[in-house]
């Protein structure tokens, strides 16, 4: 065998490269984004492969007879190296549809991730702005009331002092104290609609499957907070923040299996195939000794380590 780096090496190698991309990205979706377990899995089935090859090479530069070499050969390559490829399959496929495939539907949906928690935000205003013109009115009507009920008002809401000329004041406090948090909570989902546009806008890998994934929690969470405040005073817990628009309808895109409908075959297979023959082409072309191998009982050609 010669020594020595050879150009089928260097393009098994980049094919180990490109493989260990595309299952680290692949299981970015998977897992949901977990990073180390990713890398850690991209790792392991690229030297899995790695190994795989080298052994086959090994058989190939063999010392045996050529029929008995051929049949090892043959069971490494259809049964252990076909066996992981089947097992990595619907992880190259995942990798392919959503960097590929589906690539503009999640692209579009992590803007719409963005807009949905900025909707939600203005939803609030309107909310504490409608709440604002209740209580005015609902003030004016208890003050032309008996003073019986005019008093138990009064108490209900704690409007000390309250006037026709002071209504305006109170139904503004009790805005302001709906409103006192809002900025914070604007804040911190601001900067999540922010990266939801930067990831959309660069399809960041390392981003986009936490961020697609945290959606529907970061929503829901947006909308836990808002509710809450809306119950920080008497009159606003009695009419608390609900927020009728449903949740993004996201797909998971964490089940390899959901964008299987995406896949242009034919793309898929040359691609895959394509990767493969360049994890295979060191082996496909490792040159074998020529030297005659015989047989020792009759003395004759038996073979030759091609």
């Amino acid at each position: 065998m010669n020594n020595g780096i050879k150009l089928w090496d260097i393009v098994h190698y980049l094919g180990v490269i490109l493989l260990f991309i595309a299952i680290t990205i692949g299981l970015l979706f998977i897992t949901k984004g977990n990073l180390a377990m990713s890398i850690g899995g991209g790792v392991l089935i690229s030297a899995v492969f790695v190994g795989l090859v080298e052994w086959l090479k090994s058989l190939k530069t063999a010392n045996e007879f050529q029929d008995k070499k051929r049949l090892k050969e043959y069971i490494v390559l259809l049964g252990a190296y076909g066996v992981a490829f089947l097992l990595t399959f619907p992880i190259v496929l995942h990798f392919l549809n959503v960097n590929i495939g589906a690539r503009n539907e999640i692209k579009n949906a992590l803007i719409d991730g963005g807009t949905y928690l900025k909707n939600m935000v203005s939803a609030y205003e309107v909310h504490v702005e409608d709440l604002g013109e209740q209580f005015d009115t609902e003030i004016k009507v208890a003050l032309q009331r008996s003073p019986s009920d005019k008093k138990a008002f009064i108490k209900k809401y704690k409007l000390n002092g309250i006037k026709e000329s002071s209504i305006d004041v109170f139904v503004n406090s009790m805005k302001t104290k709906l409103l006192s948090e809002l900025a914070s909570v604007r804040s911190v989902y601001d900067d999540q609609t922010l990266a939801l546009k930067k990831a959309a806008d660069s399809f960041n890998p390392l981003a986009v499957p936490s961020l697609y994934h945290d959606m529907q929690i970061k929503s829901a969470q947006l909308r836990d907070e808002l509710t809450r405040l809306s119950k920080s005073t008497i009159r606003g817990n009695e009419s608390p923040f609900v927020y009728m628009e449903k949740d993004n309808n996201l797909g998971d895109i964490s089940d390899p299996r959901a964008l299987f409908p995406l896949t242009d075959w034919l793309y898929t297979i040359l691609a895959i195939g394509l990767l493969h023959f360049m994890l295979l082409s060191s082996y496909i072309f490792e040159n074998r000794a020529a030297n005659t191998l015989v047989d020792s009982q009759g003395g004759r050609e038996t073979g030759f380590r091609m």
